[in-house]
C-alpha cells in the first residue's frame, strides 16, 4: 500500500473515533439532564417497566411509590425516566389507530356455505 492509502485509512479511523466520542458525550449530557429533572411528585417509568411516583430524591437513588398497592422501592436514578405522555394516550403527532375488520377468510366462507340451503324451486 502506498502513502495515500494509509492516509485515507487513518482519516476514516479518526472520523469514526471523533463521531463516537461526540455521541457518547451527548448521551452522557442527556442522562445528566434527565437525572437532574427528577423531583418528588413526578410520575416515572422504570427500566423494568414499572410505573410509579417519586417520593424522595437522594444523591444516586430515588424512592418510588408503585401503585396500586403503594409499594415503595429505592432505585438508581439511571433506572428511571419521566413519562413523556400520559398512559394510554397517543403522542401528539400520532393519529389514533383505527381497527379495520378483516375480510372473511376462506374458512369462514366455507362454514357459511356448508349450511343447508333450502330449495326454492
Amino acid at each position: 500500500m502506498d502513502k495515500m492509502q494509509y492516509i485515507y485509512l487513518i482519516a476514516i479511523i479518526a472520523i469514526f473515533a471523533v463521531t463516537s466520542i461526540l455521541s457518547q458525550r451527548k448521551q452522557k449530557k442527556r442522562m445528566e439532564q434527565l437525572a437532574e429533572s427528577l423531583r418528588a411528585g413526578v410520575k416515572v417509568r422504570t427500566a423494568g417497566g414499572f410505573i410509579g411516583t417519586i417520593l424522595a430524591v437522594n444523591e444516586d437513588t430515588v424512592v418510588l411509590e408503585l401503585s396500586p398497592d403503594n409499594v415503595r422501592a429505592e432505585l438508581l436514578k439511571a433506572a428511571v425516566a419521566p413519562l413523556e405522555q400520559p398512559l394510554n394516550q397517543p403522542a401528539e403527532d400520532e393519529e389514533p389507530t383505527k381497527i379495520e375488520e378483516a375480510p372473511n377468510t376462506p374458512a369462514e366462507d366455507n362454514a357459511e356455505s356448508s349450511e343447508p340451503k333450502s330449495d326454492e324451486q
